[in-house]
């Protein structure tokens, strides 16, 4: 991944947005006799997602051995399978442009470096979506992260020029019990300073007792030969 400080453009968001939020099905906010609350701008943004009702698990399970290393994210509420050499700890600092994911561990690989010196990695992170109303609503996984992937995508400046998507997968999960949702697709990339013409990415999405925790791994296709950790990850996955 490349961290340009450039956003992609509107229109290229609101693609993705749409062709993710078409699998997914809205629903209304509280209760009329809810208490009135203060509505923030998060919560704003998305409230097509919130409703009453705890998430069900009702998708396939993800099963799979976390291995005897892992990444552990207290604040995310998940642990993950953590990879050895060349992987390296993720030590950029990020942030998306909407909803403010902030992404801040886990780990990094040197996918390739551009014409210009531009380092583009492969990543494997974890952050946990801001609290709604104090997390008395709890979201919809598939509308919040169709929200989510648009809004990863669009802290990516290089893909100004995304020559297209394709879903590989996408549908709700189960893990430990608790309900999960799953985005993998492969982003089609035209940035002739890099060999990689497209980059495989997945966000998965867990109900937790912190929140919704989110676990986000790209793989620019210069390391194809990786795609499979987007799996071993997403297998690996436990609530803490």
């Amino acid at each position: 991944m490349s961290w340009n400080s450039e956003r992609a453009r509107i229109s290229a968001v609101i693609s993705v947005l749409a062709l993710l939020l078409s699998a997914c099905t809205s629903t209304g906010s509280g209760s009329p006799d809810d208490e009135p609350v203060e509505i923030d701008a998060y919560t704003e943004k998305i409230s097509q997602c919130l409703t009453t009702v705890d998430p069900a698990a009702t998708g396939e399970p993800l099963t799979g051995e976390p291995g005897d290393a892992v990444t552990t994210d207290p604040e995310a509420g998940l642990a993950y399978r953590t990879f050895g050499d060349p992987w390296q700890p993720f030590d950029l600092q990020w942030s998306t442009p909407e909803l403010q994911l902030a992404f801040d561990g886990g780990q990094m690989l040197l996918a390739e470096t551009g014409d210009d010196g531009t380092q583009n990695w492969a990543v494997i992170s974890s952050t946990r979506m801001p609290n709604v109303v104090g997390d008395a609503l709890v979201t919809d996984l598939g509308c919040l992260g169709a929200l989510a992937v648009a809004d990863i995508i669009a802290m990516t400046g290089y893909r100004d020029g995304a020559a297209g998507t394709d879903v590989v997968e996408q549908g709700d999960r189960e893990i430990d019990g608790r309900a999960a949702w799953l985005n993998i697709t492969r982003y089609k990339v035209i940035d002739d300073r890099f060999e990689s013409k497209s980059e495989l990415q997945g966000t998965l999405l867990v109900d937790t007792d912190r929140g919704v925790g989110v676990v986000y791994v790209t793989v620019p296709d210069a390391r194809g030969d990786l795609d499979g950790v987007l799996h071993e990850v997403f297998e690996s996955v436990r609530v803490l």
